[in-house]
Parts: structure tokens; sequence; C-alpha cells
């Protein structure tokens, strides 16, 4: 078994991540606090806005082998575990995977850090590799790092 499912940014997520960055701003015109409080949200609101625009990992392509999950990411190929906790419908998939470590027992082979969210929109993989990620998903269960019918 052989998938590789090319991903493209989603312009339904950033729509939808500006629109909540927006209500929050929009939301401190109402509250009645000190203004050094209004400043310092302003100031998390806009640093949150600006952290998730430039320093977002932006995963460009899924591939899934016999024994192994790889995301191709800017700059590096990562081996991955698919968590039990995904979310499958027609409109959207999200996938929670895990970085495997080289030389390590892939039980505790992860940590916080190495902890990738994908999420797959109708905008952002085309709808035969969407449909053939659902039947993958639906098919076939995850038990840590291998496949298995």
């Amino acid at each position: 078994m052989f998938l590789r499912i090319a991903l493209r940014p989603s312009v339904y997520l950033v729509t939808i991540h500006f629109l909540f960055h927006l209500s929050a701003f929009v939301a401190l015109l109402f509250t009645s606090a000190p203004l050094w409080l209004h400043l310092l949200f302003v100031v998390i609101i806009a640093g949150s806005g600006v952290r998730s625009v430039f320093f977002r990992t932006n995963a460009f392509a899924i591939i899934f082998t016999e024994s192994s999950i790889f995301l191709v990411m800017t700059g590096r190929t990562v081996e991955c575990i698919l968590e039990s906790e995904f979310h499958c419908t027609e409109w959207l998939q999200v996938l929670i995977f895990r970085e495997v470590v080289a030389g390590q027992e892939r039980e505790i082979a992860f940590t916080a850090l190495s902890k990738f969210h994908v999420f797959v929109t109708p905008d952002s993989a085309n709808a035969q590799h969407r449909r053939q990620l659902r039947a993958l998903l639906r098919w076939y269960h995850f038990s840590r790092d291998m496949l298995h019918r």
C-alpha cells in the first residue's frame, strides 16, 4: 500500500484564523478593563497572529507506505506515527502525528515538541486523495507505528 497526498495551504483555515483574531480585537472594545490590560491583550493577540503567519510549519505532503508514514515539510522529511485520535469527515480530516527519533524505542521516541497537526480540507488536497485517505482511515486502524487490517 502506498498513498502520497500533496497538500496546499488552506484558504479556509487562514480566513477562519484571521476572523478569530479580528473578533478578539473587537471583543476588547466592549470590555471595561484598565488601559494597561487592553494594551497587554492587544500585544498578545497581535503576537499570536504574527506567530501563526511567520512561524508555522507547512506540510507539503503525507506519504503512507507499508510500514511507515512520512511528512514532507519545508526542508525536511520526517518519519511519523499517526496517533489514534484523528477526526475524519467528508469535509475535514484532522491528523495528529508524532515524530519518530532514530535509534530510540518508538514508544518513548516522541516529545511534545515533535507533535504535528495536519488539517486536510477541500481546498488543501484534491478530492481523489482525500477519498483515498478517508478510506484508509476507515478501513485500517493504526496501532502506534504499523498499519493493520
